[in-house]
């Protein structure tokens, strides 16, 4: 048994330096806060001891874990950071703060490519002919296009080269290329072409036949994208013989050019197939992730739920952390959130990518506090969503809805999407999410516990600090506003979302920061220690 005003906890510190010490009989007071988005968030603690000792097992970055002693089972852990020493009228204290495994999150900043729709990022070539005209064109759609005007010699050999190469600038290699063409003319000696690097190779083509198709290169399906391939060209070029000019119609337009970066597993390991569509799932994109950029996590045995919204436009070319990603696709996907618990059996944090729960698991009671303001703050009919489009220019799509509880006065969210998540597709779903979470004004507020509760899925009674955030709780005594978690007829019980628990042990009590919404639609919580702001694109 602790210190800690009697409370069956007890506190480890755990360093690479060897140490391995519990420390609560010295703790003066100890309180860890855990959210639903992030899960362990942050901790804090106070020792009792002289300033000169040699303190090894406070050192950065050692890890803290908090123990229930009765079962062993970890309430909290995270890594110390910050610990300072201070004399006064409380004597000789050591004030340690610890960051929950959540933020290590922002450790590995990383410049993935997942799919890229932009034009505008395709670069003529030096080994272009000049006096073949190229430019972007089309107020609607992206579109290149190659002009041979009239009168020029057309030399053999001679053509126009565009070039991508975000992805190798990513690290990466190239899964997917795909091009729609169109010509105004028939010459079988003008071949359009994609070609990979660096083996150079021509990978499909066809000639000019008046018409239009769509040439594409994939891993694992259809036209096979060689190995190692990190860019590659769009190609127009003349071959057998030199040809002078005589009409107008000697161009070629590219557009609906889509590229795909090369995955990662969950564990690291390179996808070498499967890329046949033009899209992409966040859960494909949260596997690639762990495998890119979270190996402080338990990769093996991470929980990745699949989605099943077809992304068609995610790319980071001026770099972004796990939780800028995950921010993303938790707009693009709210029924789904990502958290990160106590170590697996192989002593690592367990990461999981999974939907909100939408069955009640806590009972509750007001007895020892609670508060629930109302407001109309959050409601919104309509929405802006800003994006960038694939030639680069600010766009805007508003989505709009209806709110009864506004009364007909109108209200307006705001959304950015910039360059990472920008298209169209991708306005409309964020949008659309957008306003089915702001329809209705929330069951929020905050709610104290301070003794044991019934948690439903255990079947057993739980104290204030195993009380998991991101559950549904049912608080008998406050009749419900009517929302999509509860009955339209105030029967005083209320179901709410545990967005947070702040446990403090000079209390006993845990504080949750409640919120209620439509579980199918739910809304992405930012994380609520530290409301992380993604950088947008311009």
């Amino acid at each position: 048994m602790s210190s800690l005003r009697g409370l069956p906890l007890t506190v480890r510190l755990v360093g690479a330096n060897g140490v391995d010490v519990h420390v609560e009989q010295e703790i003066r007071d100890l309180s860890f806060r855990s959210t639903a988005v992030g899960g362990y968030a942050s901790a804090s603690f106070a020792l009792d001891r002289p300033l000169q000792t040699d303190s090894l097992e406070l050192a950065v970055m050692n890890k803290m874990y908090v123990y229930d002693a009765r079962s062993a089972e970890i309430v909290w852990q995270g890594y110390l950071e910050d610990p300072a020493r201070s004399a006064g009228s409380d004597g000789l204290v050591w004030a340690v703060n610890a960051i929950g495994p959540a933020g290590r999150a922002q450790d590995i900043p990383a410049r993935p490519v997942y799919v890229d729709r932009r034009a505008n990022v395709w670069i003529n070539d030096a080994v272009s002919a000049t006096y073949i005209q190229v430019g972007q064109q089309g107020d609607t759609f992206p579109l290149w296009q190659f002009n041979v005007p009239r009168g020029t010699v057309w030399l053999n050999g001679a053509g126009v080269r565009l070039t991508y190469k975000d992805v190798v600038n990513a690290g990466m290699e190239i899964a997917r290329l795909q091009a729609t063409w169109s010509v105004g003319f028939v010459d079988a000696n003008c071949l359009l072409s994609l070609r990979a690097w660096p083996s150079g190779t021509i990978v499909t083509s066809a000639g000019a036949n008046g018409a239009s198709a769509t040439l594409s290169m994939s891993l694992g399906g259809g036209t096979a994208v060689p190995a190692g391939t990190t860019y590659v060209n769009l190609q127009m070029h003349r071959q057998t013989s030199n040809l002078t000019v005589a009409d107008d119609v000697h161009y070629v337009q590219w557009t609906d050019i889509v590229v795909r970066g090369k995955l990662l597993t969950k564990t690291g390991t390179a996808i070498t197939t499967g890329y046949t569509l033009n899209t992409i799932l966040a859960s494909e994109v949260v596997a690639d992730v762990l495998g890119r950029m979270l190996p402080m996590y338990d990769q093996a045995l991470a929980s990745v739920a699949t989605t099943s919204y077809a992304i068609d436009q995610l790319i980071y070319t001026d770099g972004a952390t796990a939780v800028d990603i995950f921010n993303d696709l938790m707009t693009l996907e709210p029924a789904y959130k990502w958290a990160v618990w106590a170590d697996t059996v192989n002593g690592e944090p367990a990461f999981v990518w999974d939907a909100w729960p939408t069955t009640v698991r806590y009972e509750a009671d007001v007895s020892a506090g609670f508060s629930s303001p109302q407001s109309a703050a959050e409601l919104f009919d309509s929405v802006l969503v800003k994006w960038v489009d694939a030639q680069g220019f600010q766009q805007q799509t508003i989505v709009t809805g209806t709110v009864a509880a506004l009364q007909g006065v109108p209200r307006r969210g705001l959304l950015d999407l910039g360059s990472a998540v920008g298209s169209a597709a991708n306005a409309t779903q964020a949008g659309t999410q957008f306003l089915a979470d702001h329809a209705t004004a929330t069951n929020s507020g905050t709610l104290i516990v301070a003794d044991q509760i019934v948690d439903l899925v255990s079947g057993r009674m739980v104290y204030p600090w195993q009380i998991r955030p991101g559950y549904l709780i049912r608080v008998h005594g406050v009749n419900a506003r009517p929302d999509s978690l509860n009955a339209t007829a105030s029967n005083g019980l209320t179901t709410f979302r545990i967005a947070s628990t702040d446990f403090s042990a000079s209390t006993g009590a845990a504080t949750l920061e409640l919120d209620s919404y439509e579980p199918t639609t739910a809304r992405a919580i930012a994380n609520l220690t530290n409301r992380l702001k993604t950088v947008r694109r311009p």
